[in-house]
């Protein structure tokens, strides 16, 4: 089912700027340039940034992430602790610095997070009197939230993450003060909350470790439950927390046909490279791969380069199922890891590897369908 998108919303997507040139020459807008990352990936997927306001108020590092993105998401200036620190006191200031940067760029905003066990306010699960509240008054105060949040990005953001990291690894349910209190269908009920505000918007699932297979099955049993008689899950994102070994290609390849297989939409959310994890090793030492231009190119940048294009060749192998990547930070010096885990580096230099990702999306078939619920994808 294609979901209807608001006009409101359009402009989000597209930007006012660019909306009033395409209007005032009468032409749709012409292809971006096929040698920034957002350009090469028309045709393929959104390509997206975390940009966090540290990050967002540095001009170089915003000028980047307009250059190269077409989606971003919110760090954590949209996490409750951030909007609602306290009780119906709300502080949408961060996010809608982030929203007034994508419009003015013609880029997409995902909302990241609505419900987690963490980063959110101890007053949310506790009492005046300081004890656990009741079932009756967590669910009100989860749908005082979730329909503040909603309501105030309604055509603004097209696309939440509604409930964060809810498994654990042995694809159980984690024990949170969400499932103590509410039990395991409060992740359905905080979906059902959030599709009763806006029909309209995509809402996913998302997580880590998704590679792991106990936890993907635990994960994909509870969505396929969930939307057995209604659809109220509409896609799961796949936090890219990997490294420069794991997961290898075919685990990459079966985690995305089985998640994909659920009928949700796929995005991956938090993609980064743990190099802190060593470099892909032969047994003889890191693979050299040789060639005119590889002089100049350290180990790392050259692990990073290759296995970058590894991964975003999978991508676009599936791009008829994922709507969306996006890596998590602008550059290594914003990233939440230590290391060289990002595409560029902490002075804001492009690495190797966005030349290499670039090459991969420009020489890739472009997608077949238009499944996906986000017409936010500028195709």
């Amino acid at each position: 089912m294609k979901r209807k998108h608001s006009f409101a919303a359009i402009l989000s997507a597209i930007g006012m700027a660019a909306l009033a040139v395409a209007c005032s020459s009468g032409n749709t807008a012409a292809p971006e340039s096929t040698d920034t990352l957002r350009g090469a990936s028309q045709g393929h997927f959104q390509i997206g940034v975390a940009l966090p306001t540290r990050a967002l108020n540095n001009k170089e590092a915003s000028a980047i992430a307009a250059k190269h993105f077409n989606r971003v998401v919110a760090e954590n200036e949209m996490k409750w602790d951030t909007i609602e620190p306290q009780e119906g006191k709300f502080n949408f200031a961060p996010g809608d610095q982030l929203v007034a940067f994508a419009q003015k760029n013609g880029m997409a905003v995902h909302g990241h997070c609505l419900v987690w066990h963490s980063q959110t306010p101890a007053w949310v699960f506790r009492g005046e009197d300081g004890k656990q509240v009741t079932k009756e008054v967590l669910l009100k105060r989860l749908k005082n939230h979730i329909t503040a949040v909603l309501t105030h990005y309604k055509g603004k953001v097209a696309t939440w993450d509604v409930v964060n990291e809810a498994f654990n690894d042995d694809g159980t349910l984690r024990r949170s003060q969400w499932s103590n209190i509410l039990g395991p269908d409060f992740i359905k009920t905080a979906f059902e909350m959030a599709r009763e505000v806006d029909p309209d918007i995509t809402l996913i699932y998302n997580d880590y470790s998704m590679p792991n297979d106990s936890k993907r099955a635990g994960i994909i049993k509870y969505i396929n439950e969930a939307n057995k008689d209604k659809k109220v899950i509409d896609g799961i994102g796949l936090q890219g927390h990997w490294d420069l070994n794991y997961p290898n290609a075919e685990l990459a390849e079966r985690t995305i046909k089985e998640c994909a297989a659920t009928g949700c939409r796929l995005v991956v959310s938090e993609l980064d490279l743990n190099t802190n994890r060593g470099f892909r090793n032969s047994g003889r030492g890191l693979e050299r791969v040789e060639g005119a231009n590889d002089a100049n190119i350290s180990d790392m940048n050259r692990a990073l380069r290759d296995r970058y294009a590894e991964i975003f060749k999978i991508f676009c192998k599936y791009q008829d199922s994922i709507d969306a990547v996006t890596v998590w930070g602008i550059a290594d010096n914003y990233s939440w890891i230590r290391g060289e885990p990002l595409l560029f580096d902490s002075k804001l230099q492009a690495k190797p590897a966005v030349d290499a990702v670039i090459k991969v999306l420009n020489e890739a078939p472009k997608k077949k369908s238009d499944k996906g619920f986000d017409f936010f994808g500028l195709f």
